[in-house]
């Protein structure tokens, strides 16, 4: 089934490790009119099936964390995962969750750019540090699953990187460094929509051909900008 709004299709379920997103406040439209801001995905975790509106969510919020309730998903999609992916997803997140959760004291566990970062000590990697895009990127890679075609990231700009991440002072220059966003940008930023698009695809496609974002993608539903 390729990826939906939950206002269209109210009545299905979802089902463990689906990706599921959550629109910006106020809905921003992107310039074509068609579909909106996805500013966070995360896991669905819990029961083999649930309803959109109760969800548990295993996601980078910061910190890093499971069996949230976040409340209704707005859009969801879905890789048709086999028992086998299914498992190879939870061991990637019981790992990262238990890695954080000792360290969420004393490290900071989110990132921006690169989507995914290690933090070592010499050889020792003391932590993963994630954005909330790049955990479920990588979640679906431990399931030898690659969403995103890494080098076609589309250059993002501060006012977008301003939607998608509220909660960070992007406008101070140290704060950008912090997360990985060296100067003034734009920058090839995953984005929470084009794993939307990524899973908006046949089956077939989903686990064989990573997908290529394009700018205008990190609203979903859209009509890519040209």
């Amino acid at each position: 089934m390729p990826a939906w709004r939950t206002s269209d299709n109210p009545a299905h379920t979802v089902f463990r490790y689906d990706v599921l997103g959550w629109h910006a406040e106020g809905n921003p439209e992107s310039p074509s009119g068609q579909g909106s801001f996805v500013r966070h995905v995360g896991l669905a975790d819990g029961e083999a099936e649930m309803s959109p509106a109760d969800v548990h969510v295993v996601h980078m919020r910061p910190p890093l964390r499971g069996g949230d309730t976040p409340g209704r998903a707005d859009v969801v999609g879905r890789a048709e995962l086999t028992g086998d992916e299914q498992n190879k997803v939870r061991v990637f997140v019981g790992k990262y969750l238990a890695e954080q959760e000792a360290l969420a004291k004393t490290l900071d566990g989110y990132c921006v750019l690169p989507h995914s970062v290690e933090t070592r000590n010499g050889d020792v990697v003391v932590i993963t540090r994630f954005s909330c895009a790049g955990f479920v990127f990588e979640a679906y890679r431990a399931a030898r699953i690659t969403l995103l075609d890494l080098p076609s990231m589309p250059n993002v700009s501060l006012d977008t990187l301003r939607t998608a991440y509220p909660d960070i002072p992007l406008d101070r220059g140290r704060f950008r460094d912090h997360f990985g966003l060296d100067g003034d940008g734009p920058w090839p930023v995953m984005l929470p929509g084009y794993l939307l698009h990524a899973l908006n695809r046949d089956g077939g496609s989903i686990k064989s051909i990573p997908y290529r974002p394009r700018a205008g993608e990190e609203h979903f539903p859209c009509t890519p900008e040209s």
